[in-house]
């Protein structure tokens, strides 16, 4: 017996989506360099995609020696000679097994090639088999190499000029078992997360859909309207914000100098600005203000370190060490908890 999703996905394939919209249109495989001119050979394009996703996130090229080497120092850095942890912030087999289960079927697969449907229909022995290695990410956050990182391929939006970069999005696919071992550790503490959000911040919530936000607009304006009051809606459209985002104002730590130019750079800050990140780095860090022991900062830091990834041909990687983990269970936690902090003096200012 199959669910009736995944009957309808299969047949996707042969009767199109019914919306006008999301149909997929083919493009071509070229791409435009720095200076607007037309890649003329495979290497060339390669080179281009990899240079604009890089400095998206703030990585760099380096070889998998290096990255392995740099993956066994963190390893050091993260390691806790003292462990005294209570039992209740160790998830329980049970929580991996229900995170084994909500894997999807029909995906692409990670590097390790483990397919979403072994995932889902043999939960209960993945989930034993890997128990010891959410223990031992938990404790002591060490985590497998092949976890932090996977191949990205560019997704096009559906406007602009498909030559261009930046008409397209960024798709990491990454080991299923990793992706599970996350969402448990997020799962452990999405009560604080989401007790931690700003009132009317809707993403990333438990059991609410993102359309509430629009919802929650439409009838303000309606609210508005009733009582004859004066009301605007403010849109800001945050191009790549989930990739500007220094991991550090979230998870603590001290950035990079290199890192810290990087943003200012590529935000357009003037020079001044400088005083007001160092200022911002100095207060503490949100997984602190929101009340995560030290053992959920360890371990969230150290999934959040070493990210890399890599696109079909490349020799080597890219790791990076800004904004979120695309396409994880991670994926908006750094930025959910940045942003409140963001919307909280927000508020405080306009009240």
């Amino acid at each position: 017996s199959s669910d009736l999703s995944d009957i309808i996905r299969k047949l996707r394939s042969f009767t199109g989506p019914t919306n006008p919209k999301k149909i997929k249109k083919k493009t071509l495989p070229l791409v435009k360099n720095e200076a607007g001119e037309v890649c003329a050979y495979p290497a060339e394009a390669l080179g281009v995609w990899i240079n604009y996703f890089m400095q998206m996130e703030g990585g760099r090229r380096i070889t998998h020696e290096e990255l392995r080497k740099q993956w066994i120092l963190e390893l050091g850095r993260f390691a806790r000679p003292d462990l005294q942890i209570s039992i209740h912030e160790l998830p329980t087999l049970t929580d991996l097994e229900i995170s084994y289960r909500r894997v999807p079927g029909g995906r692409a697969q990670g590097p390790d090639n483990v397919p979403g449907e072994l995932c889902k229909y043999q939960a209960a022995p993945l989930a034993l088999a890997s128990f010891a290695h959410l223990a031992k990410l938990v404790c002591h956050g060490q985590e497998f190499l092949g976890h932090k990182g996977g191949q990205l391929t560019p997704a096009y939006k559906g406007k602009g000029m498909i030559s261009c970069c930046s008409s397209y999005r960024s798709l990491l696919v990454s080991s299923n078992i990793g992706k599970v071992l996350h969402r448990t550790l997020r799962q452990a503490n999405a009560s604080l997360y989401e007790a931690f959000m700003q009132g009317q911040q809707v993403g990333g919530r438990r059991k609410v859909p993102v359309q509430l936000a629009l919802h929650e607009v439409r009838a303000f304006l309606r609210l508005a309207r009733r009582s004859g009051h004066s009301a605007g809606i403010l849109f800001l459209d945050l191009t790549e914000a989930f990739y500007r985002i220094l991991r550090e104002l979230s998870l603590g730590g001290e950035p990079k100098d290199e890192t810290v130019a990087h943003v200012m750079a590529r935000l357009q800050m003037p020079h001044t600005a400088l005083h007001d990140i160092h200022q911002l780095l100095c207060q503490q860090s949100a997984l602190m203000q929101a009340g995560l022991s030290d053992t959920a900062r360890n371990y969230t830091a150290a999934v959040h370190s070493g990210t890399h990834f890599w696109l079909q041909g490349q020799g080597d990687v890219a790791k990076t060490c800004m904004g979120t983990r695309p396409g994880d269970s991670f994926a908006d936690v750094v930025f959910g908890y940045t942003w409140s902090l963001v919307m909280r003096k927000l508020q405080n200012y306009m009240v």
